[in-house]
């Protein structure tokens, strides 16, 4: 009788212990998604950070950061982290993604909605037409193919579409998306109608038969013309492509004899790193030098802009500036150019508490 009831009493207290568990635990969510939203300033905030570990971690982490006008960094966001992942400017305030779940952010709430796929590696996001799109290097399948989800929304309607190639460049221009498919043979430039008229069209292929080929930035378009920056052994180009004609000029700009030298003719930053303008097309190297084209993609001007002393350095641009998230060992600064005039504007450090062990993927200007 006795050890029936030491058995009743150590299991009622087991189940007090467990209840009062989930309590705590739900009271301390409570209170952490309070703290959030008080940090929430989006409309006032001039910059946005977003940081991840690296998908090949077991437990991933990631964070959306604020930058106040004060210069004050907040972790507005916890979540469960995408690398490469990207930062949405929207109407109300941003869209970020982690591994399974959309986040809207904006000054009041956070609304968090779970995707119909979970993703390890982001690549890219953006508006055309209505429809906000995002594209992931989703990995191989059952079958040993290598694919990219694609979402499509548009009026409170989502559509997802797989396609069977690994994807190494991208941009939106004139209500349709550009990938840039690469596999051992070939390069494949397709065009993809969005929506419910949902099309996958190749335009045009090329041999992948350059060593040392890859992709610089993301597409930029003028017109019926898409320009990429290219490295091709250790000469870089810039590959305009007529969308109309399906036209290609590949020119170079620069080239270095030694692979150490060519390193630092890459781009400064995974993405955002080259900017278009009604009369100019631009690239911002890792070595700090804009290069400065005209139209038809011929170089123009050629000269060092910005230090790069830094283990990361993340850009974003407007109509008249460049600007350059930099993070060394021990502090950050947000640092505004004239890339016109070619010279600093602005330089501060900011007020930081990063979470450790994530990498700053990407930096977005509240434009």
């Amino acid at each position: 009788m006795r050890n029936k009831k030491r058995f009743w009493f150590i299991l009622a207290l087991v189940i007090v212990i467990f209840v009062a568990g989930i309590v705590v635990f739900k009271l301390l969510a409570t209170q952490e998604n309070a703290k959030q939203i008080q940090n929430l300033d989006i409309t006032n905030s001039k910059a946005f950070l977003y940081s991840s570990t690296t998908a090949e971690k077991f437990i991933t982490t990631g964070s959306f950061y604020t930058i106040s006008k004060q210069n004050k960094v907040d972790r507005a966001l916890g979540t469960k982290g995408l690398e490469l992942g990207r930062i949405l400017l929207a109407d109300t305030g941003v869209v970020i993604n982690d591994e399974k779940y959309r986040y809207s952010v904006t000054d009041k709430a956070i609304k968090k909605t779970k995707r119909q796929t979970s993703e390890f590696t982001g690549d890219l996001v953006g508006h055309t037409n209505g429809y906000q799109v995002e594209l992931y290097n989703s990995g191989y399948d059952g079958d040993g193919v290598y694919t990219s989800n694609l979402y499509m929304s548009k009026d409170g309607k989502e559509l997802l579409k797989t396609l069977p190639y690994f994807i190494i460049g991208s941009g939106l221009h004139d209500g349709k998306l550009y990938v840039m498919e690469q596999d051992e043979s070939k390069l494949a430039l397709h065009e993809i109608t969005l929506g419910a008229n949902f099309a996958d069209a190749t335009l045009l292929t090329l041999p992948n038969n350059v060593e040392g080929f890859s992709l610089l930035d993301n597409f930029k378009f003028s017109g019926n013309n898409l320009y990429m920056p290219t490295r091709q052994d250790n000469t870089y180009t810039i590959m305009k492509i007529n969308l109309a004609t399906k036209m290609i000029e590949d020119i170079p700009f620069d080239s270095a004899k030694e692979n150490d030298e060519a390193e630092l003719l890459m781009a400064a930053s995974y993405r955002d790193s080259t900017h278009l303008t009604k009369n100019s097309y631009m690239y911002l190297s890792r070595r700090g030098v804009l290069y400065t084209f005209d139209i038809n993609a011929v170089l123009q001007n050629k000269k060092e802009l910005v230090p790069m002393k830094a283990s990361t350095i993340l850009t974003d641009w407007d109509r008249d500036n460049l600007y350059v998230y930099r993070q060394d060992e021990d502090d950050s600064y947000l640092e505004t150019y004239d890339f016109e005039a070619h010279k600093q504007i602005e330089k501060v450090k900011l007020k930081t508490s990063y979470v450790s062990g994530e990498y700053i993927y990407d930096f977005k200007m509240n434009k």
